[in-house]
């Protein structure tokens, strides 16, 4: 598969964050961000020929799911970002991504590997309040 492919899928899953306005796949990169919250994923690297399971040969594409709160200074918008770092729930990014393991066909498995907790991203030179969801993707 593709990590066009494997993004798609990845949008698929958030899209049933019910806190989410927006959600963007690596081939749909904003310039900014200006809808509030927001997901983008962006493809961080491939390991290629990994082996996982009984011997077999796959690569694994890490990716990374950035959430984004406000584009102001307002520390409270932290309050909002709580759940979306539950477990569970209907904004919960890691019950939404796991539900789907597969992310529509387009893998063989989805780890949802670590949360940056609460912190300031910038994107296209523009400082966000936010956080971050590493994924590991196995084709």
């Amino acid at each position: 598969m593709s990590v066009e492919t494997i993004g798609s899928g990845i949008k698929t899953n958030l899209a049933n964050v019910t806190g989410l306005k927006r959600v963007y796949a690596p081939n749909e990169l904003p310039e900014v961000v200006n809808e509030f919250p927001a997901a983008v994923i962006v493809h961080v690297g491939t390991d290629y020929y990994q082996t996982m399971g009984r011997d077999s040969s796959h690569d694994r594409h890490d990716f990374k799911i950035k959430v984004f709160l406000t584009n102001q200074d307002q520390p409270t918008a932290f309050n909002r970002l709580l759940d979306f770092l539950a477990k569970t729930g209907n904004d919960s990014i890691v019950q939404k991504i796991m539900a789907d393991s597969t992310l529509n066909g387009s893998a063989s498995d989805v780890s949802v590997v670590s949360n940056s907790g609460q912190s300031i991203i910038t994107w296209g030179g523009i400082q966000y309040l936010g956080t971050e969801f590493d994924l590991e993707v196995w084709e």
